[in-house]
């Protein structure tokens, strides 16, 4: 593989040096576009000061401006509102000769309608395609791009596949945004992210979002006050670590929230709607998607779990996918030094200026080693070829290793309760702490609430590459309770840094919809998705897996009533256990990377 690509560095010098002279660089018309079903929604359209017609790159968002990162650019500061960012462009894009068009979504920054968080944007999205043929300005070549929410509108406008659309860049977003990240995957809500973001949304909704769910303007003001009020509570705890502890994180029942319930109609249709339902499975994006379209993600986003699964599914269908996977949080893909390419311009000018030689430098698969800085391989798949499937059995004296269970084996166990959830402490959150951090603060001897199990020390350094998940035989007193893992690393000091962790509530353990109840005593088996990663293990590091039953407010809390969920006022403590006999085994299954014959690795060239 090559090793130099000036294109890539020279571009992003340019970027940065022409922001702040955006008014000399684009054309602004500010108009709007009127949806198949009627709703006007607001949109902007920046134009390179020459003479068109230009390629045209959408960028629908929930936010407003200025615009936030994107591609490993700096954030764009607006001088005006949302609602009229008159002065406020993006060089980054005009000055390379593309047409921007950004349009607010429904109930958004002067956009009619109900915020029905994404439900529509499918369709309001192919609306837009449709509108841009139609201008003069454009040339009929056009792209969509986006981060986070409106990296997730890409995937869905993407997905309708409208006549004229020839490309996308996603970075950090989900392309099933309900059963594989609000509701899964495991069939839990996802509480950290959903409900304060969710809140957030009903707090900033436009008057017309108020308007159009039948608030007359004196109530809809009432109703944004308290909303406010709740949402300063909810972020107050979050950044004060005590969301575990704090009354409005710990509110029942979750289906009447008084952050989101009152303002966001969607979040009650959400909760009624449960996990795998047909209501949910209408915005899986990875079944519809044809354009080629680069892919962004980050080891400890948030949404990685579902990105990586849309990218798999989509490449395997059409083959025109690509995907680059940093090793960071979701946040960490806004600072520009994180980046070891900027990929997002030479994308669009290969698929839409007919530039060949734009991403000649870029593989199907640029993948980091998390724990191992500077260590990126190039890979033609994902999982790559030269991984092994191998098998860690969890035994009753704590010990994990490759020794077949014997028969008879004991069982361990716990005391779950709902009024005293384990802590979260890292992992692949939004709005508190994320990335592997030391789990010891929630282990034994500081919790008699979860189990460890430890391997030997590690002889030789070990890499792992794909799926990761955890299979527990196990059994409740209660008819429906959740079993968590972790994925640890054990270091030779004693701190056990959390690599992934996962969770599978109970009455969904065969996959849903359907919810089937547990019997009090009989076993079952627990099979709990761990997400995706690439993690280099040191020589003297051990493997470790934690289990437990809650990992709170990462995900919601199980009453272990089985009642209707959502709907619990109450709660009941759960006595679980773990099996670990030849008949009821639990395992930890790892992507183990064997050989690396088709990786190559990479050497990032020196910014400049």
């Amino acid at each position: 593989m090559k090793t130099t690509a000036p294109a890539w560095l020279v571009f992003i010098g340019l970027a940065m040096a022409t922001i702040g002279q955006a008014q000399e660089r684009f054309r602004i018309i500010e108009t709007g576009m009127e949806t198949r079903d009627g709703v006007n929604l607001k949109t902007f359209v920046y134009l390179p000061a020459d003479e068109g017609p230009f390629p045209t790159l959408i960028y629908r968002t929930p936010y407003g401006v200025p615009f936030n990162t994107l591609g490993g650019f700096p954030r764009q500061e607006n001088r005006e509102t949302a609602r009229r960012p008159a002065e406020v462009g993006w060089p980054a894009i005009t000055d390379r000769g593309y047409a921007l068009v950004v349009q607010y979504t429904r109930g958004r920054t002067g956009s009619e309608g109900e915020d029905r968080i994404f439900t529509t944007d499918r369709e309001d999205g192919a609306d837009l395609v449709a509108w841009i043929e139609r201008r003069p300005w454009s040339n009929g070549r056009i792209g969509v791009l986006g981060d986070s929410a409106y990296g997730i509108t890409s995937l869905l406008l993407a997905s309708a596949n409208p006549p004229g659309l020839d490309a996308a860049y996603v970075q950090v977003a989900t392309g099933d945004l309900f059963d594989k990240t609000l509701l899964g995957p495991g069939g839990a809500l996802a509480y950290e992210f959903t409900m304060p973001w969710m809140a957030e949304q009903a707090m900033n909704a436009d008057p017309f979002h108020y308007e159009a769910i039948g608030y007359p303007e004196a109530a809809a003001a009432s109703v944004r006050a308290e909303v406010r009020a709740r949402v300063d509570d909810i972020l107050a705890a979050a950044e004060g670590g005590s969301a575990a502890t704090s009354p409005i994180w710990r509110h029942l029942p979750l289906i009447e929230h008084p952050a989101v319930a009152p303002a966001l109609p969607l979040w009650v249709e959400m909760l009624n709607a449960g996990f795998r339902s047909d209501w949910t499975g209408a915005l899986d994006t990875s079944s519809g998607i044809e354009v080629p379209m680069l892919h962004i993600g980050m080891w400890y986003d948030v949404f990685n779990t579902a990105m990586m699964e849309t990218f798999m599914r989509t490449e395997a269908r059409t083959g025109n996918q690509r995907f680059v996977i940093m090793d960071g949080t979701h946040y960490a893909i806004d600072d520009p030094s994180a980046w070891p390419i900027f990929p997002m311009i030479p994308w669009f000018d290969y698929w839409l200026k007919d530039d060949a030689e734009a991403i000649e430098e870029l593989p199907k698969i640029a993948f980091a080693v998390s724990a191992s800085p500077g260590e990126w391989y190039a890979s033609p798949s994902w999982p790559p070829s030269g991984v092994e499937t191998r098998t860690f059995y969890l035994h009753a004296d704590g010990s994990l290793g490759d020794q077949t269970p014997v028969r008879d084996a004991p069982s361990r166990s716990y005391v779950y309760d709902p009024d005293n959830p384990v802590p979260t402490l890292g992992g692949r959150n939004l709005y508190i702490a994320a990335g592997p951090m030391d789990q010891r603060p929630v282990e034994p001897p500081n919790r008699e609430d979860v189990l460890v199990y430890t391997g030997e020390r590690l002889d030789e350094d070990v890499v792992i590459a794909g799926r990761m998940r955890i299979n527990l035989s196990a059994s409740s007193n209660r008819p429906d309770t959740d079993f968590t893992a972790k994925l640890i690393d054990r270091y030779p000091n004693g701190t056990t840094m959390l690599v992934a962790d996962g969770i599978v509530r109970a009455r969904y353990r065969e996959g849903g919809p359907e919810q089937r109840l547990l019997e009090p005593g009989q076993v079952y088996s627990m099979p709990i998705e761990l997400g995706h990663i690439a993690y280099r293990f040191r020589a003297g590091h051990r493997i470790q897996v934690d289990v437990s039953s809650s990992n709170f407010p990462r995900w919601d809390r199980n009453t272990n009533t089985g009642g209707p969920l959502y709907r619990e006022r109450t709660t009941a403590p759960a006595a679980n256990r773990i099996h670990h006999d030849n008949v009821n085994p639990s395992s930890l299954e790892l992507p183990v990377l064997v050989t690396t014959d088709e990786l190559e690795p990479i050497s990032w060239p020196e910014r400049e």
